[in-house]
């Protein structure tokens, strides 16, 4: 496939630092570092992995500049000497990998914590950001402060090794806040006119460029666009870009989104791959040096076409190295159906940046973990029954099959995926498919004897004479007791899949984002939809914003939304339920469908150890949980067998 994408394998030089491909590891947030902002090891294990993969340039962030622009416990630091070190041992390592590296430099402005720092944020303008706190208005003093310590961070970065910075100036921070209309709305020299509100930016630019002189890259992440009312337009960013290029700098990398529209910056599925490129090809049409695309660029082949057809000259690719650090290598070595594919759930990769967790990923085990959880040849290779092709089961046939064993897989449907077939088919769940057939296509060419439509019980497993059995049978529905007559009644995956034929007015109990979504996708099929929930929120197991935007869609659907409701009587034709002390009625419904879950189903699992054999349940059948729970948890049985 290397042939196929020419561009994207291709070199490209940045000011002083020549990159040897054009796909580049943006900087995120993982909350990997210490306390105090230094480099830990699982930092350096992580993004190792990305370098080792093939990615050309690593950019390691965000880093704070100064001690009170930091925006979680564990933000990396670059904001005193003590932590160059740490630095060093960063760059060495990913140059050992043949990668360049930049380092991140940012002050997160209002967008910060007085629970994180211990004092008011600090901002353009005293604005509170969505959720956020009234920051102070920072003094011409504290402009000059700010300006100095980006200076002296970039000298750091310059004394451990690396080959460039990046000046983050996007996504409301510090030095986007003072871009923004939106947020600036000062009277002074930095406020009203674009000019005036780049003063600042611009300053940080000349004193990081005096400090590191053209020995280092200097580049910047800017908005193309805030998304919001009142803020950054492309036409304005445009401007900008000019002044930037004007004060000398080396690369540009466009992004999108401010405190209130943090959608754009991690866009869900909701959004199409390569969303912001539009940004960046706006801003390459007026600048001379490179510009580096982001938004949802998953695909080689798209990657491919970004470049080839000048919208960019090079391509951000973070949730999907998150995904697959090898994305790069196996394209370069014609290996495309081994990449696993980022499906834009949004669930583990922005939780660590978002609500002071560590970055991992739903369908990658090791992704945090390159340092301990490693796939190692088993000391003796054992025969291996996998019952159950949800992606538990998927994952757990995966490595042990990696580890030498021999693995028979068996599926008591017609196909694999379990629950993702029927999870992939509301609204904006397109990618989830490409998951399986990654797994099936895994499995082939480990070896992995596949038998669908064959179920499993205790006698027939044991004619398979296994030596140690996985149990990834998943988990029973939730139900409430109805007297209604059947098929009245349905799971929210037989909703979805059609098994349960339904009639125009449905009620879903359960609004989880299973709830949520069997909804959205019920009232785009033109039911009229009733959602119940026990509790007083909507989704409140998906991150705020998407949840949001789920809501949205849902209140234009005309999907009634009873929350804080306890269901107390479920009869043909009507829910009966309890909220805020009243009782209530749905009347008139064809069918009620339940999205409360799953609970394990245990029965095959210990009939099995009752026959003495060795055994390990995964999946639902044991916890009932989310891709997430069923992945990593099969993962790490696989490891110990």
């Amino acid at each position: 496939m290397g042939d196929n994408v020419p561009k994207l394998l291709s070199p490209i030089r940045i000011g002083p630092m020549t990159v040897r491909n054009r796909v580049v590891m943006p900087a995120m947030n993982t909350n990997y570092a210490t306390t105090d902002g230094e480099v830990t090891d699982r930092l350096v294990e992580f993004y190792r992995a990305r370098a080792r993969g093939g990615a050309g340039l690593i950019t390691l962030g965000f880093s704070s500049v100064h001690p009170l622009g930091r925006g979680v416990p564990h933000m990396l630091g670059s904001h005193d000497d003590r932590l160059i070190p740490g630095l060093r041992w960063f760059a060495d390592a990913m140059h050992a990998e043949g990668a360049r590296v930049s380092l991140q430099l940012c002050h997160v402005g209002r967008r910060g914590s007085s629970k994180v720092t211990g004092a008011q944020t600090v901002a353009a303008s005293p604005i509170a950001p969505l959720g956020g706190e009234v920051p102070r208005e920072i003094t011409s003093e504290g402009i000059a402060e700010v300006v100095g310590c980006f200076g002296r961070a970039a000298a750091r970065a310059r004394e451990a090794g690396f080959d460039g910075v990046e000046l983050h100036m996007a996504h409301g921070f510090l030095l986007s806040g003072f871009l923004s209309p939106y947020s600036n709305k000062r009277t002074d020299e930095y406020g009203g006119s674009l000019e005036n509100r780049a003063r600042f930016p611009l300053a940080v630019l000349r004193r990081v460029k005096e400090e590191v002189g053209k020995e280092l890259a200097v580049t910047i992440k800017m908005n193309g666009s805030d998304f919001v009312e009142g803020g950054i337009t492309l036409d304005e960013a445009k401007e900008t870009a000019r002044f930037f290029e004007q004060g000398g700098v080396d690369a540009i990398t466009v992004s999108g989104a401010t405190d209130s529209t943090l959608y754009m910056s991690i866009q869900p599925a909701v959004f199409p791959r390569g969303c912001l490129v539009p940004l960046a090809q706006g801003i390459k049409s007026v600048v001379g040096v490179p510009v580096v695309a982001v938004g949802r660029i998953n695909d080689p082949q798209l990657a491919e076409a970004i470049l080839a057809d000048g919208r960019a000259d090079l391509v951000a690719m973070g949730r999907a190295l998150i995904c697959d650090p090898e994305l790069p290598r196996k394209v370069e070595e014609g290996r495309p159906e081994d990449i696993r594919p980022c499906i834009a759930c949004g669930v583990a990769c922005t939780e660590g940046g978002q609500r002071g967790g560590v970055m991992s990923c739903v369908s990658n085990a090791q992704a945090g973990a390159e340092g301990t959880a490693r796939i190692e040849t088993a000391g003796r290779s054992r025969r291996v029954l996998v019952v159950g092709g949800g992606p538990a089961g998927m994952e757990a046939a995966r490595v042990a099959a990696l580890r030498g064993h021999k693995v028979i897989l068996c599926e008591k449907s017609a196909r694999l995926g379990g629950l993702l077939n029927a999870g992939s088919l509301p609204p904006y769940k397109y990618e989830l498919p490409n998951l399986v057939r990654y797994f099936a296509r895994q499995l082939e060419k480990l070896g992995v004897e596949v038998q669908t439509g064959r179920e499993i019980d205790a006698t027939r497993l044991e004619k398979l004479t296994p030596d140690v059995i996985v149990m990834a049978t998943g988990g029973q529905p939730v139900t409430l007791p109805t007297n209604a007559q059947p098929g009245f009644a349905v799971s929210a995956a037989d909703a979805l899949t059609g098994e349960g034929t339904l009639g125009r007015r449905v009620a879903v109990v359960g609004a989880g984002s299973t709830g949520c979504e069997t909804a959205e996708y019920l009232a785009e099929k033109g039911h009229t939809v009733t959602l119940l929930e026990v509790l007083d929120d909507y989704a409140a197991d998906i991150r705020p914003e998407i949840k949001r935007l789920l809501g949205e869609r849902l209140a234009r659907l005309g999907v009634q939304m009873l929350l804080g409701s306890r269901v107390i009587a479920v009869r043909q034709g009507e829910v009966v339920y309890e909220r805020w002390g009243q009782q209530g009625k749905v009347e008139g419904l064809d069918n009620i469908v339940f999205a409360m879950g799953y609970r394990p189903d245990l029965s095959l699992f210990e009939a099995v150890k009752a026959r003495g054999l060795e055994a390990h349940a995964v999946g639902d059948c044991t916890k009932p949980g989310n891709i997430f729970d069923a992945v990593h948890r099969a993962f790490d049985a696989a490891l110990t067998i």
